[in-house]
């Protein structure tokens, strides 16, 4: 650290500064190029989420999905600037966003598929699950990845994992609190009627 403080005071008012001021930003732009695939593939996952309700409705835009992941992390590089670190953070972040996400859509209810106007069983059913199912292999295989090998950010995946699953639970309730279900009633058949029929 008093190294780094030293050269850093050496570099003030130099060609130095603005070099390594030049060097960073190329980095944070070559790490976020390096991770484009990952972003795409979450923000993919956070759209099919949206449409389902378990995520505000803008991420429901791959568009808005991506830039808003490549902001964060634009933001975080400059900041830490330790490459590893920063691997390990956002990498951990995004993960554990992406299995979260990946799990809600495979498993989504029939009565949020019905609410969001999809047919259970259908061709657009059936293609949310298998696109979440395709997102829960790949996030869990890249999630024991990073539990292995990179287990001095497992701080941020328990953070981001709360955070997310939090968000969900509010956006999918309007609030924290359980949403209460109606109880159904069957209406009443006169006297005689052998077998009734439900509309």
């Amino acid at each position: 650290m008093a190294l780094s403080r030293s050269i850093d005071q050496a570099l003030v008012g130099t060609f130095g500064e603005s070099f390594l001021l030049v060097a960073g930003t190329l980095l944070a732009i070559i790490l976020l190029l390096a991770q484009g695939g990952g972003y795409v593939g979450g923000a993919a996952v956070a759209a099919n989420a949206a449409r389902l309700g378990r995520l505000p409705s803008f991420l429901s835009d791959d568009r808005i999905g991506i830039a808003l992941i490549w902001g964060i992390s634009a933001v975080l590089i400059p900041i830490i600037r330790e490459v590893v670190v920063v691997e390990s953070y956002y990498a951990f972040g995004f993960v554990s966003a992406f299995v979260i996400t990946s799990t809600t859509v495979t498993f989504v209810r029939r009565d949020v598929l019905i609410e969001r106007g999809i047919q259970p069983g259908s061709g657009e059913a059936r293609s949310l699950r298998f696109a979440g199912m395709r997102g829960m292999f790949a996030s869990y295989f890249m999630l024991i990845v990073l539990v292995t090998q990179k287990t001095n950010a497992l701080p941020a995946i328990l953070l981001a994992a709360a955070s997310i699953t939090l968000l969900q639970i509010y956006t999918a309730n309007g609030g924290f609190r359980r949403k209460a279900v109606e109880e159904e009633v069957l209406p009443e058949f006169p006297p005689g009627t052998r077998k009734p029929i439900y509309a």
